[in-house]
């Protein structure tokens, strides 16, 4: 079939309660992501670059309603994509398609016709499978499992110089996550755990092990704080960084190790904090997909370093190669705990915008889009959801975008 002969078929939604919908449409486009890990090696120019399977493809969509009642049908279709359940699209250039939307527009401007605006993301179709544990208890289990497996990955001698390093990391690490610490039992426990894992650096060399433990479990402790994901994820993602300062400078094989077991315990704690949400937290699904970025990439950053200070060979003693156990199972906490991540970010609210057609305010508008509570949680969370100012909340002008949640 030509383009022409695709052209002249309608595109055809049928959202999650069962309605359809041929919107006119324009400016087709789509993307492919893939998993992938970048590797680079020393003397070397250049990059390896392993790419494993698709992910889930995304649609741009720009689509129309005209005619007298277009508001009646953008309302109709608006009210129908607040139903949780994916879309099939028919799409005249790219077939059938199972998606989920991350985000809706709506543009009233126009006095005939309504704009609507989405990027939506294929979606797989089956039901999820039944496990028999949760999965945030199989994501601390494999948590436990991996530090078990990292700590025996120190068989080299630890040296003075490496002690100073895990000293200073450890420091770092508690200077960062105190001021984000609310609860007074955590604040005691942490201290207990960082003071337990200094004792322990300064016996590293006659019971590396021992110290390794102790670390792990402090580099992980903040993972289990009572403050949002966001911040939990921002603490340890500063202490990771902090970690990776020290890459360059690393003296010997014993630094090399260590880097790989401090690096191992902090993205997993990672994986902890981001798959354990306190209340408020994964409000709408850009939220989350802003998370498991910052996953993908601390990981894959983590994957170059380790390329970066591994030998050639294992060959002789001082050659570093990378446990490959530990890095498996990381791997798998990684993909699982953003999988996982993934499918809140298509349970949990999207985005949604409208552009004011009148001069408005900010109570009619939380009256429309959330209703109005006693202690304004709606009109707040409407105000921070656009970054308004007090002279925004004020009045609020025609032409004005306005981003809310459903």
């Amino acid at each position: 079939m030509s383009w022409l002969d695709k052209l002249s078929n309608d595109l055809i939604i049928t959202t999650g309660d069962s309605k359809q919908y041929k919107p006119l449409w324009k400016n087709p486009s789509k993307s492919t992501g893939y998993n992938h890990a970048e590797f680079t090696f020393p003397n070397l120019t250049g990059s390896l670059v392993k790419r494993g399977t698709p992910i889930g493809r995304r649609f741009p969509l720009e689509l129309y309603f005209d005619g007298t009642d277009h508001l009646d049908k953008s309302s109709e279709f608006e009210k129908s994509a607040s139903d949780k359940r994916a879309w099939r699209i028919e799409h005249p250039y790219y077939g059938l398609l199972f998606v989920q939307p991350t985000e809706i527009n709506f543009d009233n401007i126009g006095d005939n016709v309504t704009k609507i605006t989405t990027v939506v993301i294929e979606t797989i179709t089956e039901d999820k499978p039944s496990v028999k544990t949760d999965p945030i208890d199989s994501i601390k289990l494999t948590k436990v499992q991996l530090d078990g497996v990292a700590e025996q990955n120190i068989t080299a001698t630890i040296q003075p110089t490496n002690i100073n390093t895990l000293t200073d990391v450890n420091k770092k690490a508690f200077n960062l996550s105190v001021p984000i610490i609310k609860l007074p039992t955590e604040a005691e426990g942490f201290y207990n755990t960082f003071n337990q894992a200094q004792s322990a650096i300064n016996t590293a060399t006659a019971t590396p092990i021992l110290a390794m433990r102790a670390v792990i479990a402090a580099l992980s402790y903040p993972a289990n704080f009572q403050v949002s994901v966001q911040t939990r994820i921002n603490t340890l993602k500063s202490t990771f960084d902090n970690l990776r300062a020290t890459v360059a400078g690393i003296p010997n094989v014993a630094g090399k190790q260590i880097y790989q077991v401090q690096g191992a315990a902090i993205l997993s704690a990672m994986c902890i904090g981001a798959s354990t949400p306190v209340d408020k937290d994964y409000t709408n699904s850009k939220s989350v997909l802003g998370i498991t970025s910052i996953l993908s990439s601390s990981y894959n950053q983590y994957l170059t370093d380790l390329d970066s200070i591994q030998s050639l060979n294992g060959g002789n003693i001082t050659s570093f190669i990378p446990s490959p156990d530990t890095i498996n199972l990381l791997d798998g906490l990684l993909n699982f705990t953003i999988a996982n991540l993934y499918n809140i970010a298509l349970s949990s609210r999207t985005e949604r915008s409208i552009i004011t057609e009148k001069d408005t305010n900010i109570i009619l508008l939380t009256q429309r889009f959330y209703g109005l509570d006693p202690n304004d949680d709606n009109i707040n969370e409407l105000i921070s959801n656009n970054n308004w100012s007090l002279s925004q909340v004020l009045q609020i002008k025609k032409n004005t975008k306005v981003v809310y949640y459903i």
